[in-house]
């Protein structure tokens, strides 16, 4: 049983519209303390926010019986405040229990005796049920609140400026020698795992698992031998021995998962062992063709994480301390309040290939926009021609020498007030790094990556807007004073 939120509050409640927030403080919490309770007072708003996420978490949950579990409203603000304040489970749960402002937000009474205390593995199972499509649904209403609060007169944005960043994943520098031992030792460990919690013992003669510390030692030991550029440029008999080794070790965990695969099909244990094969089979096969016979493996082809996949070598080509990045490019438009209106996931391809979606995107959303401003990485000649149709005044600076038309084109007064006022958008993104969006540390694949750094945007936006209330109160006390 869940419910939006508690609607027969106690003596101990503290209303949301009258809980005191201190603005003269430059921390995040009360900014986003503010900007909620401005989201609370302003009906419409809340209510389509909170009806996003029933319908993503309330799908299939009875509302009239059950225990009950933790309202939509308390999943909004415990979402929004651990990528506000860019911190792991841990710190926000301590937060949710001992924060007295927090706890008054998410309507706890305060003076009952056994007070409502927050586990850690009830908020992250209750946070992680907001995926990315519900936070672009929540993004929308976000944004026409604060044009609502910041910009009455406007009805919409109508400039925006576009750029990517790579948001990191968790990851170490890969080394595909690492990584066939990170793959095979896991593999090992799984496939021993299938056989205890399969009863195998009982029901074949396939043995050796009793053994797994001695097989993990051996297959350790033959990788420090050449665990390192120098040691095995200088031994390949020992790669082909750690290769060989990888080998049976495979061999042997491929036919306990021919033999789950065979007799327990509808296992959660086959999906489980078929992805950790898969991955340990490349990786063989990339080292054998690296290291044995010297070839160059494509990057697409190349794997740079066990439990992130979905990772990406990124080389920006600029002179920076981290000349390459690991990670996943995020395009962003921002419009000139300093709100982030949308937002896309480079899962593959480049800057130049998604120009004119972007734009298609945008104005869809947003039909009063007139200008679109770009970086370089965006521009190329089809992509100039196919967004001239779509939006009024297309900023794309072009790559190279430029001609007598494009000098004409980037020297009229719309094109160079929009590139003046495009360097914002860098310092959006350094915000977004600091809200959470510079590197991921949620599991789950690709779906929590992307909910993710979509909860990091609309904490951003949430941040942006309470800051600019927060100044308002402070000039309204000041001319009360």
């Amino acid at each position: 049983m869940r419910s939006t939120i508690n609607w027969s509050p106690t003596l101990g409640v503290v209303p949301i519209e009258d809980i005191e927030i201190d603005v003269d403080s430059r921390d995040d919490i009360p900014r986003v303390l503010r900007a909620l309770q401005e989201i609370w007072s302003r009906r419409r708003c809340r209510d389509q926010i909170l009806q996003v996420i029933q319908d993503q978490v309330g799908e299939g949950v009875r509302q009239d019986t059950g225990r009950p579990g933790m309202s939509y409203w308390m999943i909004f603000v415990l979402s929004l405040l651990k990528q506000a304040l860019n911190i792991d489970f841990d710190r926000l749960t301590e937060l949710a229990n001992q924060h007295e402002g927090l706890r008054q937000m998410l309507q706890v009474d305060l003076l009952d005796g056994q007070k409502i205390r927050f586990t850690r593995q009830a908020i992250i199972n209750n946070v992680s049920l907001v995926h990315e499509e519900s936070w672009q649904r929540i993004n929308a209403t976000i944004i026409a609140f604060g044009y609502a609060v910041l910009a009455p007169t406007r009805k919409g944005p109508q400039q925006v400026s576009c750029d990517s960043y790579v948001v990191e994943t968790e990851v170490r520098f890969p080394m595909d020698v690492r990584l066939l031992y990170d793959a095979t030792r896991t593999f090992m460990k799984q496939s021993s795992k299938a056989w205890a919690a399969l009863l195998l013992p009982l029901m074949c003669t396939l043995t050796g698992w009793r053994q797994l510390g001695y097989l993990t030692h051996s297959l350790y030991l033959a990788y420090r031998r050449v665990g390192s550029a120098k040691q095995y440029r200088s031994n390949p008999k020992a790669v082909k021995a750690y290769l060989k080794l990888c080998t049976l070790r495979i061999n042997k965990c491929l036919a306990l998962e021919a033999l789950v695969r065979e007799r327990f099909p509808d296992s959660g244990w086959v999906h489980r062992l078929q992805t950790i094969s898969a991955q340990a089979q490349k990786l063989h096969e990339q080292v054998r063709l690296r290291l044995v016979e010297k070839k160059v493996i494509p990057n697409e082809e190349k794997i740079y994480s066990l439990h992130a996949p979905h990772t990406r070598w990124i080389r920006k080509g600029k002179a920076r301390p981290k000349e390459v990045e690991l990670g996943v490019p995020v395009t962003i438009s921002q419009c000139t309040l300093g709100l982030i209106l949308w937002w896309k996931i480079m899962w593959e391809g480049v800057d130049v290939d998604i120009t004119e979606e972007v734009v298609k995107q945008i104005t869809a959303r947003f039909p009063k926009v007139h200008t679109i401003s770009f970086d370089r990485g965006f521009s190329s000649q089809e992509n100039l021609e196919a967004i001239q149709s779509l939006v009024e005044h297309p900023v794309l600076p072009k790559k190279g020498r430029r001609n007598q038309a494009d000098r004409a084109r980037e020297s009229t007064p719309e094109f160079k007030k929009a590139r003046k006022q495009h360097v914002l958008i860098e310092s959006r993104i350094n915000c977004l790094e600091h809200h959470g969006g510079d590197r991921v540390r949620t599991k789950g694949g690709k779906d929590g990556f992307a909910r993710t750094v979509a909860a990091s945007i609309v904490a951003t936006n949430l941040c942006q807007i309470g800051k600019c209330l927060m100044k308002r109160d402070q000039k309204r006390l000041r001319r009360a004073a």
